[in-house]
């Protein structure tokens, strides 16, 4: 088969909902199925030995999967790492982040719709909006993915899903060549395990997943331990991950840390090459800042509000709530200037209160190893569909007996292998977990686990490689040509995407459609809002038994912990729900009207009517094409 008739094939099946609807049921299935693959792999190697006949027909069964994999494996990565979307359009959200931001698997919410309105607005207006002006690549990327697929955001949802599939199997095929495919299909099934609650989403989770597997792909080869250039790009490709998706930071200087040791001989060119990394993304940074940031908030502001909260042993909403005035009238950027002050005068006077945040924060690790076990339980072979997205108290205990158990045959087969690997090995292992664990100490009092996203990739690497029974690799020229393919491929898409994020949004304004300013003037934004129909995502509310009913509807809010948002909305079904970023407001708005509008096309002026204050839901009156 040739690689067009492949792509051909993963098209129809994008496109083709009853191949979809097969598929979707094993979705939840398969990220564990690929981890315990390689964990059964790595026993039944230890019981055949290494020598006799039934040894050699495993080792022959291995080449011959692992010749399969290296000429198709990144189709079947893609088409893995789309099942998590398709899941959620087909009410199946993955977990809770997917249901609560992508409302019906369609409607951007919650972190989602800043993200999205930043993206519309660089569409619309050249300039992001003040939340995700915070992490500008994502939204400068997801500008362009819109731009190019005519504005439609399942489309650029698939396009992201097939990036961060990309990505992984990079990662895995570098996993794979040292230490086998089993422990790669390992690697493959525990990174798609932690990210599929986000594929599908307009988070900035997936894009700092995809570059950190690109760095992974880097830091797994030879080269990256002989070659400063090598090491360069992974460690850039590291830093553009945490740039995208902050959270884990203290990984990237523990590792540079690393690399000053264990380059004897070269430490000076290495901290060269480490100096030229870091500006190199902060320039990056500055100048997405100088070319589309609209002054209200930068990458450095919100840093300032969890500072404050550790210094009062809290989180980050103490900060909101005390200085709620401040912001009320000023950006964000010129507030936190004041938070920073105030928070440096408290540990000051204070450290102790500090100390308990990081304390705290560092006891709710324990959450990580909770997602990890349930990544690779064998619970979703079992269990009725509700319960993998509400699960009990004994489907959690359930996770992590198995799932746990799984995760620390791994970790003990990691720790036997570093007992005969060479120092600079062991090293690397201890700067990664001082990285992500001295990380959570700073961050997780103020979010979820998947703050913590760019680590994923790492410790994927490392359970995995726990499973090899590879000692040491004897050299090989063929292995050496496809780790510099490798070390190539990756490192030319980490820079194409840091480049695509830094010019990409120009030409997509330049290109975007939008109405006419004389079409827009003197319009009351309170009444009247102008939206390009075709690239709002919608869902149709019908009548009972019929596609997406009101109660099914209801159901999806009360995944998502919102289950009184239709409340206010008193028009019987059919009715559709738009989020439409607003020409005359510049921002998104979630709009009740009738289903018609979810299928017109083009710019149409929309007449507003309020269903209730502090409702989120605006209702269409009446519409009209421009």
């Amino acid at each position: 088969m040739k690689p067009t008739e492949l792509l051909g094939g993963l098209a129809l099946l994008a496109l083709a909902w009853p191949l979809r609807s097969v598929l979707v049921p094993l979705e939840p299935v398969l990220p564990p199925l690929l981890f315990w693959t390689g964990l059964a792999a790595a026993g039944l190697r230890l019981w055949l030995g290494r020598r006799g006949p039934a040894a050699r027909r495993w080792r022959r069964v291995e080449r011959s999967l692992a010749r399969t994999l290296e000429r198709w494996g990144w189709a079947a990565a893609i088409l893995l790492f789309l099942l998590p979307l398709w899941s959620q359009w087909a009410l199946r959200p993955p977990g809770h982040a997917s249901a609560v931001a992508a409302l019906a698997g369609r409607l951007p919410w919650f972190d989602a719709a800043g993200h999205f309105e930043g993206a519309n607005r660089l569409l619309a207006e050249g300039e992001l909006n003040g939340f995700s002006e915070r992490r500008p690549p994502a939204a400068a990327l997801l500008s362009v993915m819109l731009a190019a697929t005519g504005g439609r955001l399942p489309a650029a949802l698939t396009v992201q899903c097939a990036l961060a599939g990309i990505a992984a199997f990079l990662a895995a095929r570098a996993v794979g060549l040292r230490f086998g495919v089993f422990p790669a299909l390992s690697f493959f099934g525990l990174v798609l395990g932690l990210l599929r609650d986000t594929l599908g989403a307009v988070l900035t989770e997936p894009m700092g997943a995809a570059l950190a597997c690109l760095a992974v792909a880097i830091f797994a080869t030879a080269r990256a331990r002989t070659s400063l250039a090598a090491l360069a790009l992974g460690f850039l490709c590291l830093d553009a991950s945490l740039r995208a998706r902050p959270g884990a930071q203290l990984l990237l200087p523990c590792l540079a840390a690393w690399a000053l040791v264990v380059q004897r001989g070269r430490r000076l060119w290495t901290a060269a090459m480490l100096a030229l990394v870091v500006g190199v993304g902060a320039l990056h940074m500055a100048s997405l800042d100088a070319l589309y940031g609209s002054g209200q908030a930068s990458s450095t502001s919100y840093p300032a509000f969890t500072l404050y909260g550790l210094a009062h042993d809290g989180n980050y909403e103490l900060a909101y709530r005390d200085f709620a005035p401040e912001l009320a009238r000023l950006p964000e950027r010129e507030v936190a200037r004041l938070v920073y002050r105030k928070a440096l005068e408290r540990l000051a006077q204070d450290p102790a209160s500090a100390l308990r945040a990081l304390a705290r924060n560092g006891r709710d690790l324990r959450k990580l190893f909770g997602n990890l076990a349930h990544a690779v339980s064998p619970r979703a072979v079992l269990a009725p569909r509700d319960r993998l997205l509400r699960p009990t108290a004994w489907d959690v205990r359930f996770d992590r007996l198995c799932g746990g158990l799984a995760l620390l045959l791994a970790a003990a087969g990691l720790v036997t292998r570093l007992r005969h690997a060479p120092g600079e090995e062991r090293l690397f292992w201890l700067a990664v977990v001082a990285g992500i664990a001295g990380s959570a100490c700073f961050v997780l009092g103020d979010s979820a686990t998947r703050v913590l996203v760019a680590g994923f990739p790492l410790i994927a690497f490392g359970l995995a490689s726990g499973l090899a029974l590879r000692r040491r690799l004897l050299p090989s020229p063929r292995r050496d040509a496809q780790e510099r393919g490798i070390v190539a491929v990756a490192a030319g898409l980490g820079l194409a995407l840091l480049l695509v994020c830094l010019l990409g949004p120009a030409i997509a304004h330049r290109l975007s459609p939008r109405p006419a300013p004389s079409a827009l003037r003197g319009l009351d934004p309170a009444r009247v809002a102008v939206s390009r129909l075709e690239a709002c995502p919608s869902v149709v509310v019908t009548g009972p038994g019929e596609g997406l009913s009101r109660r099914r509807f209801a159901r999806q809010l009360e995944l998502a912990g919102i289950d009184d948002l239709l409340a206010p909305v008193t028009t019987p079904p059919p009715l559709a729900l738009l989020s439409c970023y607003d020409h005359v407001s510049r921002r998104q708005r979630l709009l009740v009207g009738p289903p018609e509008l979810a299928h017109a096309r083009g710019f149409a002026e929309l007449q507003l009517e309020t269903l209730a204050s502090g409702t989120h839901l605006v209702a269409v009156k009446s519409w009209r094409p421009l």
